[in-house]
């Protein structure tokens, strides 16, 4: 599958004042590290008292860029754009710069700019789930207001190298977190912690995470469902999913179903189900049980598969989208 080069680019609101603070504290940081350097070579035993001053110039400014980080709205995720909303702004970025065009024109230019910035603040503020099966590998992105969050059935090297392309292809800069439902440890541990600011995977076959804990980013969650199971309750903002990647997650569901021991997780409505794997007709009542709005299936499409079910097919995607 190829996706077009679009990266996410982050546009830190506060930036030019930002700046203006810590600028007073650049000199004499810069200074006061040459300073530790020339010590550190000529006389090393005052090299510890040098050092105060400029750890606690350091800790200012930390402090400062923690505060500007923040401040509500100090990072927009603009994510990747439609190539329709891409036309349309390069149609009003030329109407605005073009001087020989009439007053009007600018005019007109201006509000479709402005209406090329709320269409696309808009796409970003719903939720979207997007599945991509190749072969035995499954990927699920879960979207949030321009941010995501991803979970792998597989933590090989080939894997990850897709879920990098997947995110440039999204325009994601970074997931919030990784989700490896592999039951081996990944093959390339580096690449994967380069995807995402944290990483939940398997050492030594054993589930990722137990029962009782979660893995949580603001609007964004992931929960497990039964022990020994990988199946797995995903929440991106108003929505519930359920993954289930293979046979044992779905009857290890249907036992706690069974035993009225099913976790908070579960309690409540579900909107939609994932399986990594093609059900059997019994498979399917029980899962009609659930009242699911959507039901995907990852591989070819079986027969006689219910109108609100969808199948990636061998090599494809599905994609949902809550405005």
């Amino acid at each position: 599958m190829r996706w077009l080069p679009f990266r996410l680019f982050g546009h830190c609101t506060y930036a030019v004042p930002a700046n203006l603070v810590v600028a007073p504290l650049l000199t004499p940081l810069t200074l006061g590290a040459m300073a530790l350097a020339c010590l550190a070579v000529l006389l090393p035993p005052l090299l510890p008292l040098a050092t105060a001053p400029v750890a606690w110039l350091t800790n200012v400014l930390v402090a400062v860029v923690k505060v500007f980080a923040a401040l509500p709205m100090a990072q927009w995720q603009l994510g990747r754009p439609a190539p329709g909303l891409v036309l349309l702004f390069t149609v009003a970025l030329l109407a605005l710069a073009w001087p020989a065009l009439a007053r009007r024109w600018r005019l007109l230019g201006g509000a479709l700019f402005a209406l090329v910035v709320v269409v696309q603040f808009s796409l970003l503020s719903g939720d979207q789930l997007l599945l991509v099966h190749q072969g035995r590998l499954d990927l699920l992105v879960a979207r949030h207001q321009g941010r995501a969050v991803l979970v792998s059935s597989s933590g090989d090297g080939f894997s990850c190298s897709q879920a990098s392309q997947l995110a440039r292809g999204l325009g994601v800069q970074r997931y919030d977190w990784a989700l490896l439902l592999d039951p081996l440890a990944p093959e390339q541990p580096n690449c994967w912690q380069g995807q995402a600011g944290l990483v939940m995977a398997s050492a030594d076959g054993s589930l990722p995470f137990q029962p009782g804990q979660r893995l949580a980013s603001p609007g964004l969650s992931a929960a497990p469902v039964a022990i020994e199971s990988r199946a797995i309750q995903l929440q991106l903002g108003r929505w519930r999913w359920l993954l289930l990647p293979d046979r044992q997650a779905l009857w290890a569901w249907r036992q706690l179903a069974a035993d009225g021991s099913e976790p908070s997780v579960l309690r409540g409505r579900i909107d939609g189900v994932w399986l990594g794997f093609a059900p059997s007709a019994r498979e399917r009542h029980h899962l009609k049980e659930l009242g699911a709005k959507r039901l995907w299936l990852s591989g070819a499409v079986p027969a006689g598969l219910p109108a609100a079910w969808a199948a990636s097919g061998p090599s494809g995607y599905l994609q949902a989208t809550l405005g």
